[in-house]
């Protein structure tokens, strides 16, 4: 159980040392991940280092993001960072498809840390058969969230809230529903290539590393209260995003260093972009008509002008819209009709026709597309010191916990872990985690 705000007796100095215990940790966690995973961007390591950490503290915040993981295809490293997260995060629970009831009994009771895999059986063909889960998922991102369920025999049936809040990684291939991809950091792997350097993952032999480690996380988070922490959000995160990603940040921004610029840095990356989440038809077709007039430079273009360079995009859907004839005037209209967006008759050299002028359009572009670029600011963090604490107990030197960031001796064994890919000493050498 946390301990409450009221528990703790906090000055600067104390923060400072749990901070600097806390990126320790960190950085053990990223060379942990780095030793068995291939990440094809850094910024995925730093996402779930943090995400990590959040697990131990999840209770504290008001939401907590789901961390999708996904691939293209199989045997690329999804089912293997499950079984990394099993050994870290707090009060594990590894399940593949648990029937609705158990799901529902094991949460409420236990409040674990659901590492689900073969997400794309709950939401594929056969989805009908996983509406529960379904459910469960659409909820549980919120504290204080229940799904109501009928128990007890057919004679008295009573209606029972289950809580369902509670922190959540997803592996499957494809693709999740808009109401979960938006909710989740999204980590896309890809197959390794054989000269990626990976070890050999025996669980005897890692488990004793990955229980050190969480043992580490565990003692912090006994000590730490973040529920007054409020950091600075990038702009340009959209709302469900920001919300995700308030308590990576807030323990980013504690542990110092490095951390609070890498932290908004992967959170820029992975969403400036969600990738691997479906686009709608209409926000689509709005990127590609800003793509198209930033091309011709023109203020306004005619219907028949804009359908004939929509087909002619590479990879687009409107040449064979929907498996029929290339899009029409009336499809444009009506894909457009939503945004607030209409044609209008429009002049150009003198001709009039049927168009649309990008004045009508830019309302719709500035509220539905991502900027075009997403750059971290210089000072990510909006601080001038690396720490921005809540309030911390006074650790004491002795015992489990030391606020001085030393390992424990049975953590040696750690040291050396990321030699081969640059790191020294277990650790993530300076910028390597950086982009």
């Amino acid at each position: 159980m946390q301990p409450s705000p009221g528990d703790f007796d906090y000055d600067e100095e104390t923060a400072a040392d749990l901070g600097r215990a806390l990126r320790e940790i960190l950085d053990d966690v990223a060379a942990f991940l780095r030793r068995y995973v291939v990440f094809p961007i850094a910024a995925q390591v730093v996402a779930v280092a943090l995400w990590i950490a959040h697990t131990h503290l999840v209770e504290q915040f008001d939401t907590t993001p789901y961390l999708w993981i996904h691939s293209p295809e199989k045997r690329s490293g999804k089912s293997r960072l499950l079984d990394l997260l099993e050994l870290v995060v707090a009060r594990a629970w590894l399940a593949i498809l648990p029937t609705e009831a158990t799901a529902y009994r094991k949460i409420a009771a236990d409040h674990p840390t659901l590492l689900l895999d073969e997400i794309d059986a709950v939401f594929g063909p056969k989805a009908r058969d996983h509406e529960g889960l379904r459910a469960l998922l659409n909820a549980g991102h919120r504290q204080g969230a229940s799904v109501p369920r009928c128990v007890g025999p057919p004679h008295s049936i009573r209606i029972q809230q289950f809580a369902v809040y509670g922190a959540k990684a997803l592996a499957g291939l494809g693709q999740v529903p808009d109401t979960v991809g938006d909710r989740s950091i999204p980590i896309r792997l890809a197959r390794r290539l054989s000269t990626d350097p990976v070890g050999r993952f025996r669980r005897r032999d890692v488990a004793p590393i990955g229980y050190a480690i969480q043992a580490r996380l565990a003692a912090w988070a006994d000590r730490t209260d973040l529920q007054e922490a409020r950091p600075e959000i990038p702009e340009a995160l959209d709302d469900r995003a920001a919300d995700g990603w308030e308590s990576l940040l807030a323990i980013a921004d504690l542990a110092g260093g490095r951390w609070p610029e890498r932290a908004r840095g992967a959170a820029l990356e992975l969403h400036a972009d969600p990738e691997g989440l479906e686009q709608s038809d209409g926000i689509r077709l709005l990127a590609d008509l800003q793509m198209i007039f930033e091309d011709q430079g023109g203020e306004a273009a005619f219907t028949v002008d804009l359908l004939a360079d929509l087909g002619a995009l590479e990879e687009s859907p409107w040449g064979e819209y929907r498996g029929a004839k290339a899009l029409s005037a009336h499809q444009l209209a009506r894909l457009l009709r939503p945004y607030g967006v209409r044609p209008k008759t429009v002049w150009i050299a003198g001709v009039s026709a049927k168009g649309y002028r990008r004045a009508g359009l830019q309302d719709a572009w500035e509220r539905y597309l991502a900027p075009p670029a997403l750059e971290p600011p210089s000072d990510p963090s909006g601080r001038q010191d690396p720490v921005k604490p809540g309030t911390y107990e006074r650790a004491e030197t002795s015992g489990e916990f030391d606020p001085s960031g030393e390992k424990p001796n049975e953590f040696n064994h750690l040291d050396g872990l990321t030699d081969e890919m640059g790191g020294e000493g277990g650790r993530v050498a300076d910028g390597e985690l950086d982009f």
